[in-house]
């Protein structure tokens, strides 16, 4: 869905995440929303629609823990549908 090619060692990044994501209600406008509005987030270099537990995997960057925290908190809660993110079941 959305896949930005960084060679984060070049841009000063030394973390690289994985985030999972559950949506809700599960719509396709929902899931069309919740593309959009990842494609605008820097932090998100891949999303994958998986099955199981979650919706969504993604593949974050981020400066440093506080920074990926951050994301978590101020940007990713904040997309239209995510009901609950997790780093690890």
């Amino acid at each position: 869905m959305v896949k930005k090619t960084k060679n984060i060692d070049s841009i000063g990044l030394d973390i690289i995440a994985f985030t999972f994501v559950i949506i809700s209600p599960h719509s396709p406008e929902i899931a069309a929303e919740f593309a959009e509005q990842l494609a605008s987030l820097p932090q998100v270099t891949e999303c994958y629609h998986i099955t199981g537990n979650y919706d969504y995997m993604l593949k974050n960057i981020a400066q440093n823990i506080l920074d990926y925290q951050e994301f978590i908190v101020d940007s990713l809660l904040s997309v239209n549908g995510v009901n609950k993110v997790g780093s690890s079941d």
